[in-house]
């Protein structure tokens, strides 16, 4: 017997290291209650004795839904879509022992709103999180609403990298939203690409994760051709430029810290950024600067990557050193997010940066 989720299609991939396919509990599951785990995707309203509800009864029968402003607010089996904490259509778990799981997640993203649960990959002891989901994922086909969000252990974000871009969504129609997750771009050499590139009408929200690209010339974002990019409480750095924005692209970013050793916002052709509270270090004197109020309500310029926990590894937690410099040089607004990109309460919320003292 198979227990399923009222009205929610479910995947659970990377069963064993086995990268089998199966329905399974959401929730820790009940003595016997899962049963044997049968390959394929369960229907909506799929009752554990496998009848299908009426769809009248699930309609009155729904979740729960309150107001939200992100999916971190929300249950773990909901999304933040419209301002209210929702049920996705699918929600698929890609397990700590499958490291292309996410390809196989995407792939199966439909073109209603898909939630997919990212845990890290685990040693052999299963204790320690180690290396990382590794593929360069390409989302561009039919108008999808995809929500990605981590699921820490012993408080590591699950790590997502490759050794060319990361992550590639456009389109118009696309949704792409990111939650505690790491993106990496890893290896040496020169080259022009992004750990996240967003283009062609898509949109892409980032909150509460971190994105770091390797090598000369990497960058941690692009958003081209009408694309919009929002961020809040997260990392981004680069061994190049931290945010490109061109061909009319729209980058929004908030309380998060960019750190780059080429221009930290460079923009052309359009392109429209906005910094509202946050960390910006390093960057060369071609920082992108639009018209209009670029850096606004307290965003600090540091000089200096001791104020930070270990900047070479693109860990931009604050030292001592930083959070004293954070408290004696900046006016704090008290309108800021209750968390930090850690998920650890803000006692004196509206400082810049992702991670708040």
């Amino acid at each position: 017997m198979t227990r399923t989720m009222n009205r929610t299609s479910m995947i659970r991939l990377g069963l064993s290291g086995l990268g089998a396919v199966g329905l399974a509990c959401v929730e820790p599951c009940e003595e016997g209650a899962c049963g044997e785990l049968q390959t394929g995707l369960s229907s909506r309203g799929e009752t554990d004795e496998g009848d299908l509800e009426d769809d009248s009864e699930a309609e009155d029968s729904g979740v729960e839904s309150g107001p939200c402003h992100s999916t971190l607010e929300c249950d773990s089996d909901q999304v933040c879509s419209m301002g209210e904490c929702t049920e996705p259509d699918v929600l698929i778990d890609v397990e700590g022992a499958d490291p292309d799981g996410i390809v196989e997640a995407l792939e199966l993203a439909g073109g209603g709103v898909t939630l997919i649960r990212v845990w890290p990959l685990l040693g052999w002891e299963g204790l320690l999180p180690y290396e990382g989901h590794s593929s360069a994922i390409v989302v561009s086909s039919e108008a999808k609403k995809i929500y990605i969000v981590g699921q820490p252990v012993g408080g590591a974000l699950p790590r997502w990298s490759s050794s060319d871009g990361v992550l590639t969504i456009s389109g118009a129609g696309n949704e792409l939203s990111i939650s505690r997750l790491k993106l990496i771009r890893e290896g040496e050499g020169e080259g022009g690409g992004a750990v996240i590139s967003v283009s062609s009408h898509a949109s892409l929200f980032i909150e509460a994760s971190a994105m770091y690209a390797e090598g000369e010339g990497w960058v941690a974002v692009k958003a081209a051709s009408f694309a919009e990019m929002s961020a809040e409480s997260s990392f981004f750095g680069a061994d190049g430029d931290a945010l490109v924005g061109v061909d009319d692209a729209v980058v929004n970013v908030a309380y998060s810290t960019v750190v780059g050793d080429g221009s930290l916002l460079q923009c052309s052709d359009g392109a429209y950024f906005s910094v509202v509270s946050s960390i910006l270090v390093g960057g060369s004197d071609d920082v992108c600067i639009p018209p209009g109020d670029t850096a606004q309500n307290s965003t600090l310029e540091l000089d200096d990557l001791a104020f930070f926990r270990d900047a070479d590894s693109g860990d931009y937690h604050l030292s001592s050193s930083g959070i004293e410099k954070l408290i004696a040089d900046v006016e704090r607004h008290g309108d800021g997010p209750l968390t930090d990109i850690d998920g650890d309460p803000i006692q004196s919320p509206g400082y810049p940066g992702a991670d708040q003292p």
